[in-house]
């Protein structure tokens, strides 16, 4: 059961990194002239070079967990290589597109593991000053991030309890004589 809840909550964390990082990249794409083309290394860009695909890992992962399967195991298996695959591709375009800047972004930033450009950007960042008012903000953020995963929680277990719900009842209806 604590697989199922985790297997949702890596899931809605890679549908979240999913839509972030296109919404980002799409703000900075210039569909006339692709020699404008920017780099982003804003937002979740600072932290993961390949956010779109961290979500699309964290989704097969999330799927695989979910469905306990080894079909969804095998099948995800070779989805993941396959975009590890396609990130190498990938890096080797932005290596033609942006030169030396995309090198020198390379080594500041991790290919797709989070945890370490957390890091490393946390270590980069220096904070001088923040107002009562920004402290306020932050606080309200918390609360508010608290009570939608206290929502999301409270909806798993009504939709676990209503699936066993059902479950009893087929079983009470096939053990009638």
């Amino acid at each position: 059961m604590i697989l199922l809840y985790a297997g949702w909550i890596i899931l809605a964390f890679g549908i979240v990194f999913l839509l972030w990082s296109s919404k980002l990249r799409r703000k900075r794409h210039v569909e006339k002239d692709i020699s404008k083309e920017a780099l982003v290394e804003n937002g979740i860009y600072a932290f993961v070079r390949h956010p779109e695909f961290l979500g699309h890992i964290l989704i097969i992962f999330a799927l695989i967990i979910i469905s306990q399967h080894r079909i969804s195991l095998i099948i995800g298996t070779i989805l993941v290589a396959l975009l590890y695959l396609a990130i190498i591709e990938e890096e080797k375009e932005n290596i033609e597109k942006f030169g030396n800047v995309y090198r020198d972004y390379m080594k500041r930033v991790p290919r797709i593991n989070l945890i370490a450009g957390i890091i490393k950007q946390k270590s980069k960042i220096k904070i001088t000053h923040l107002t009562d008012e920004c402290i306020a903000h932050l606080h309200l953020l918390k609360i508010f991030i608290m009570l939608k995963i206290l929502h999301i929680t409270t909806l798993c277990l009504k939709i676990v309890s209503y699936l066993r719900k059902i479950k009893n009842k087929k079983i009470k209806t096939t053990n009638k004589p």
